[in-house]
């Protein structure tokens, strides 16, 4: 029976389609629903900045700013809108760059941040809202910021800021933000999941599965840091930046360990080093500077640089042909699930770099789509595998009985020919051994000698077929024991003079034992029967190189090798499909007059302990 891919049920395709339609449904959801903030105004009126208290107030554009320069403080003024309410506050959204920073309505101070530690340039970054409530009577007077940060570069990005009822504007925007704080719920919980249920999957599988594990719960954890219900949870910025930080990395050694399997020989290098790099790169750089030897600007500007190209490389890799050779009916799929991906990453940036106007968080749902065609993947090859399994445990059930069937046949022949001719020509000698004990008493003495010898002839015969069957003694004694048990017997009954050797470094599989005990039974037995040999040899050993060798040689009258092309003997025709079904190799060397050699090999596949027998103790 063919296997045929669980993977070409879904083709490739079809998992882009669907990856663009998810993208462009996040567009238009958010189109339609993220336009307006309910009992709430924008910040739309005159701003003003100046970098210097004797300074002239410049016009300001919030969520620009102005042009860099160096600068460690800003001031930002506008007025306060009158929206109706008697009861108000201002929200500052994300990404507002600073490192401390406090709102005045005239010479009244309204709010005061702590200062955040200057060694993480980015670090402000995930004070991700601020609420602050204004005092009543505020609309018409001059609010005025007044921003502090070392990072000069990244000083002034203000905006948009809104004003209305407090806990309208804080549930507006953290249901804004819950979809991807779902998602990265999602992924934890995904995460977890796959590593409790890891141990009940196939050992390829496992593994790859361990992998998306930590993938799912890096990614889960990144998201969850970007998103508002971070701070809701998490008070501190560092402990957040921390996570955010750390999670990336979490999530990049996933994805190594999962595409490492996948790739061929040099890119598995490669994902190697990575993946050490990455798992070894954040440790060391948060050690230092926690320690305060290097500053948090420069670890992290490094890791930016470092994911780049990272991100470049494996896209290479993914679009190779070489990929699509040692991975054939993956890379497809792979390579259509990482396109959405790659365009929402391309509109993230966009929009991050002010190239359009704004728009949603795409690549969590990008993101989304790549890890669900990883995790098909995983249980697409599981159940394949399973399917394998199952079809090559039938397999050798069947050969088994086959082999079984072909033995009973052999036996059933060599008694016919054998015991049962004799026992049918002694009868009718009986017939006339009344008539001989009381008229010739001295041919009767010659009919009992010859009765005796065919007796004792049959009862080797009878026990030798006995014995044909697994005896009971290599389930007790174990195989060495019982094949020299056998040949000791077999010598005794035979008359042969049998020499047995086991030697060498390398362990016989326990699945071969029974094959290799049939295999020198019916070699003895082409011995006993056509050779005409007084002397026998048995040999198996092993090479410490994967190959297991079996060689029985007798001193017998040989015969043509020719010949035996022309009619095969039974015996010979069966030991050598016995070996060819273990994917080993037979082979005779015989010439008349100078006996027979059979030399069989078997390359040993099962390394593991378990289930290996020594072959010398």
């Amino acid at each position: 029976m063919q296997l045929r891919s669980a993977m070409d049920s879904v083709p490739p395709r079809h998992i882009l389609i669907a990856g663009l339609m998810v993208i462009v449904a996040v567009l238009a959801i958010w189109k339609l629903t993220a336009t307006t903030t309910p009992e709430a105004v924008r910040f739309s009126g005159d701003w003003r900045y100046r970098w210097d208290q004797a300074e002239a107030w410049q016009p300001y554009s919030p969520g620009r700013g102005p042009e860099r320069g160096n600068h460690a403080d800003i001031w930002l003024e506008t007025t306060v809108p009158d929206t109706g309410q008697a009861w108000q506050a201002i929200f500052i959204p994300a990404y507002t760059a600073f490192q401390s920073f406090e709102v005045l309505m005239g010479d009244r101070l309204l709010y005061r941040s702590g200062m955040i530690p200057m060694g993480f340039a980015d670090r402000h970054r995930y004070l991700l809202w601020h609420l602050i409530d204004l005092p009543s009577g505020a609309a018409g007077k001059t609010l005025t910021f007044h921003v502090a940060s070392a990072h000069y570069q990244r000083i002034g990005l203000i905006g948009p800021v809104w004003i209305g009822e407090p806990s309208s504007i804080q549930k507006h925007f953290v249901l804004a933000q819950l979809p991807v704080a779902i998602l990265a719920a999602l992924f934890i919980l995904v995460g977890a999941i796959s590593l409790a249920a890891a141990h009940f999957f196939t050992s390829s599988s496992r593994a790859q599965l361990t992998a998306f594990a930590q993938t799912a719960l890096g990614a889960g954890c990144y998201l969850f840091s970007e998103s508002s219900i971070c701070q809701m949870v998490i008070g501190s910025p560092v402990l957040a930046s921390y996570i955010h930080y750390l999670s990336f990395f979490l999530f990049v050694t996933g994805i190594c360990r999962y595409f490492k399997p996948m790739t061929d020989g040099i890119n598995r290098t490669i994902i190697t080093r990575i993946f050490q790099l990455f798992a070894v790169y954040p440790m060391g750089a948060t050690a230092l500077d926690l320690t305060g030897l290097v500053s948090w600007d420069i670890s992290f500007s490094l890791a930016l640089l470092l994911v780049m190209f990272v991100v470049c490389w494996f896209g290479s890799v993914i679009c190779s042909p070489r990929f699509k050779a040692s991975a054939p009916q993956d890379a497809g799929l792979i390579r259509a699930a990482f396109i959405p991906l790659f365009l929402s990453g391309l509109f993230d940036a966009a929009v991050g770099l002010r190239l359009i106007s704004g728009g949603p968080l795409l690549y969590p749902w990008g993101l989304l789509v790549l890890m669900g065609v990883l995790f098909y993947r995983i249980l697409a090859h599981d159940r394949e595998e399973r399917v394998a399994a199952r079809l090559l445990i039938e397999k050798a059930r069947l050969a088994e009985e086959k082999a079984i069937d072909e033995e009973r046949r052999r036996i059933a022949r060599d008694i016919h020919d054998g015991v049962a001719q004799d026992l049918a020509m002694m009868n009718m000698r009986a017939s006339v051994w009344e008539r001989l004990v009381h008229t010739d008493r001295e041919k009767m003495t010659e009919e009992i000698a010859l009765f005796r010898k065919l007796l004792h002839k049959n009862i080797g015969e009878v026990r030798r077929a006995i014995f044909a069957m697994r005896p009971v003694e290599m389930e007790e004694l174990g195989f060495s024991e019982a094949v020299g048990r056998y040949v000791r017997e077999f010598g005794h009954y035979t008359g042969l003079r049998i020499s047995l050797e086991m030697a060498g470094d390398a362990a016989m599989p326990r699945q071969l034992e029974p094959e290799l005990y049939r295999i020198i039974q019916e070699g003895l037995n082409n011995v006993a029967k056509h050779a005409g040999a007084t002397e026998v040899g048995v040999r198996i050993s092993g090479d410490g190189a994967g190959c297991l060798t079996v060689s029985i040689a007798d001193n017998g009258k040989g015969f043509d090798l020719s010949a035996l092309a022309q009619s095969p003997r039974l015996g010979l025709r069966q030991m050598r499909e016995r070996v060819e079904r273990r994917n080993g190799t037979f082979q005779i060397d015989s010439l008349p007059g100078r006996g027979t050699t059979i030399t069989i090999r078997f390359p040993l596949t099962v390394t593991a302990d378990k289930g290996m027998t020594p072959l010398s103790h």
